[in-house]
């Protein structure tokens, strides 16, 4: 090899080189910004996420501190009423009735606002309570199965409701099941939980990546808030899978 030669190979391995780390320094440079840019994503889900709750319990209260005693006195009120005539009686009687249905309906929209189950019993009895109306408005039979988990603090009690709520809520509005599984476990600081139904599944070109529904993009974005993540399984008319690994914070 000569002097020429020489030159032009060191040269050709120089700028295989620079080539090769110009891409390497591109990649990592790309790589930086995904992971900002899901870091951003997340914080922007945690935001939504907080802010929703934060307007459900103000609402809740707002409902149950000013609504509720009004509505109380109103049917108090008129219950005091003494008509003469049996029509009048009847009238009144009739708007007891709308009255106290009025204060049941109100109370179930403060509770899905922010559930008293979940402030006063925990996460396992707040769950159980969802099952129950949910079983009262739907043919459907559904089987809870937990471990015994540490304690959680009580944002992740909070959006592990959250989760098990929306998932119901789109098993009963859309997949058609009659048996749905709810199994909350736990094994080497991961927790497990998940929501089968034997319903007519999705599409089988479903993708994750590619969901739209806010209910889903929901379940998503509470999985990522706590560090975990959602994996679906699913195939057309075999039912589907929702199962979220979440893992547990010291």
């Amino acid at each position: 090899m000569n002097a020429y030669e020489a030159r032009v190979l060191i040269a050709v391995a120089i700028s295989t080189f620079l080539i090769a780390l110009i891409v390497t320094v591109l990649v990592i440079l790309l790589f930086i910004q995904h992971r900002k840019n899901l870091l951003l994503q997340q914080k922007t889900s945690m935001g939504e996420i907080a802010s929703l709750e934060f307007e459900r319990a103000r609402i809740a209260a707002d409902l149950h501190d000013d609504l509720g005693p009004l509505l109380a006195a109103i049917k108090f009120r008129v219950g005091l009423l003494s008509p003469s005539s049996s029509e009048d009686q009847e009238e009144i009687k009739q708007s007891v009735d709308h009255l106290d249905e009025a204060i049941q309906r109100l109370r179930k929209i403060s509770n899905n606002l922010l559930p008293t189950a979940l402030e006063r019993k925990g996460l396992v009895d707040a769950v159980y309570e969802l099952i129950n109306q949910a079983m009262r408005v739907k043919n459907i039979t559904i089987e809870f199965k937990y471990d015994t988990f540490p304690a959680l603090s009580k944002d992740y009690e909070v959006h592990f409701y959250r989760i098990i709520q929306e998932s119901l809520s789109n098993c009963l509005k859309h997949a058609n099941a009659t048996n749905l599984r709810i199994a909350l476990t736990s094994n080497d600081n991961v927790i497990n939980l998940q929501i089968i139904d034997n319903g007519k599944g999705l599409p089988a070109n479903f993708s994750l990546e590619g969901i739209s529904g806010r209910g889903l993009i929901g379940l998503k974005n509470r999985a990522s808030i706590m560090g975990g993540e959602l994996l679906i399984h699913s195939h057309p008319e075999k039912g589907t899978i929702l199962e979220f690994e979440i893992p547990i914070h010291a």
